[in-house]
C-alpha cells in the first residue's frame, strides 16, 4: 500500500515550514497584499492574500516536484517578488530562484547556483 500526500489549505507537515534560516517567509508589497512561501513535504508553496490575511488564495507548488526542497525566503523589490530555496540533487546542492511579476504571471528562473560545501 502507498500513502498519498494530499495537502491541507496554509498547512504543512513540517515543524520548520517557516524556520530554520532566518529566511523571510511573509512579505507585504506596495499594494498591501501579503506574500507567503513555506516548506512541506519537501515541496515550496507560495500563497497570496489581499485582505490583510484573513483569507489566502490557492496554493501554487513551485519546486519541482521531487520532494527534495527546503529552506524557502521572499523578498519584494520594485513590485516583484524573488523566491529562493534550497534543492537537493542527487549529491549536490543548488540554490532555485523564482520570479513572480503579478499573481498570474509565475517565472521560474533557470538560475542553478552550486553549493560545494557548507562549513
Amino acid at each position: 500500500m502507498t500513502a498519498t500526500f494530499h495537502k491541507s489549505y496554509l498547512a504543512s507537515n513540517s515543524a520548520d515550514a517557516t524556520a530554520s534560516n532566518s529566511g523571510r517567509k511573509l512579505v507585504r508589497d506596495s499594494g498591501g497584499a501579503y506574500h507567503l512561501v513555506y516548506e512541506t513535504a519537501g515541496e515550496v508553496y507560495y500563497q497570496k492574500s489581499t485582505d490583510g490575511g484573513s483569507t489566502w488564495n490557492s496554493y501554487k507548488r513551485l519546486s519541482a516536484g521531487n520532494g527534495n526542497n527546503k529552506f524557502p525566503s521572499i523578498a519584494e523589490r520594485s513590485g516583484k517578488l524573488y523566491i529562493v530555496w534550497q534543492r537537493k540533487t542527487g549529491t549536490r546542492t543548488v540554490v532555485a530562484v523564482t520570479l513572480i511579476e503579478s499573481s498570474s504571471r509565475i517565472f521560474l528562473v533557470s538560475l542553478t547556483i552550486f553549493i560545494s560545501s557548507l562549513v
